[in-house]
């Protein structure tokens, strides 16, 4: 399949034709070549490769696409062969804080990132969140101040907000992978007593998550599909909560079981970015309890980010 993306607005052009292809890959050509003949780019393609003999027999959106006016680089996705697919499936088109087209790649649900499966990270933020406490914990931060909080590995957490909406800012050294929750659930033996078995953790979290029927992100302006596809189910893991911490209980261990929606993006160049995501909830009680943190309701809010990646070198803070 064949688009082509004029500006941010990606075109389906497979029923453009032979011409209206050939065309097409001509205007690659004219839009490298603008600045040298110093020309207007349908102007200069005209010339070269003749649209308006073609365009008569083409429909004005075959005209629109093919000889319009392109203010911007074309860019030309081709997916290729089925035994392809599965690398180019995790790349979607976006465009960075530089004006550069860039693409968003995601580590799948069956990956291991560095070496850990896309569960095993999920707890690892998990015990991230819960290690920090209220007073700095990056949850409770509207501005992001303490983005950086607990960051260490190669993999950086994002965390949304409670019962309100945010816009943060925040610096990522390069070459840090970026994992996100959308909205996200977790049930712990500490926050519930009654709860006896893993698999009594499993169907609280299952229950909890069930709740989430609306998912939501985009990267630098262009909205993440199939959202759905990555709901994931953590194994059970341990985390130990400090004094002061976010869940309002007495500092200590336990064990617990999450299910969420994540985004999981590969290491972004260096620049800058914006990721937005939110979710929806159906209207059910809340199992969560007073431990707010556990469960999505109440972080179901906009949630809006300003990533600056820099080098490495230069932030030796947060490695």
């Amino acid at each position: 399949m064949l688009y082509a993306a004029k500006g941010l607005n990606i075109i389906d052009i497979d029923h453009l034709g032979d011409e209206g292809y050939l065309l097409l890959i001509g205007f690659l050509d004219c839009e490298r070549e603008k600045r040298r003949v110093r020309k207007p780019v349908e102007e200069h393609c005209y010339e070269i490769y003749g649209a308006p003999s073609y365009a008569p027999q083409m429909s004005p959106l075959q005209q629109s696409v093919v000889c319009g006016s392109i203010a911007t680089t074309i860019v030309l996705i081709a997916i290729l062969p089925t035994p392809i697919l599965p690398l180019l499936s995790e790349a979607q088109l976006a465009n960075d804080g530089n004006s550069n087209n860039i693409a968003i790649d995601v580590f799948q649900p069956d990956s291991k990132p560095y070496g850990l499966t896309y569960g095993d990270w999920t707890a690892r933020w998990w015990q991230w969140a819960y290690s920090i406490p209220k007073d700095t914990n990056p949850a409770y931060d509207d501005t992001g101040k303490y983005c950086a909080e607990g960051q260490y590995g190669p993999v950086w957490f994002l965390t949304g907000a409670y019962g309100h909406s945010v816009d943060r800012y925040c610096t990522v050294p390069a070459g840090k992978a970026i994992l996100f929750t959308i909205l996200n659930s977790e049930c712990s033996f500490a926050e519930f007593p009654s709860l006896k078995t893993e698999e009594d953790l499993r169907q609280c979290a299952k229950q909890m998550q069930d709740s989430v029927i609306y998912l939501e992100a985009s990267m630098n302006g262009i909205s993440l599909t199939d959202l759905e596809k990555y709901r994931i189910q953590s194994p059970l893991f341990n985390f130990t909560i400090p004094k002061n911490n976010i869940l309002g209980l007495p500092a200590q261990s336990t064990q617990a079981v999450s299910d969420g929606n994540w985004v999981f993006l590969k290491p972004l160049p260096i620049g800058n970015h914006t990721i937005y995501f939110k979710g929806g909830l159906q209207n059910i009680n809340d199992t969560s309890g007073n431990h707010t943190f556990a469960g999505p309701s109440g972080w179901d809010y906009p949630n809006t980010y300003h990533i600056t990646v820099i080098d490495s070198g230069a932030n030796s803070t947060s490695t």
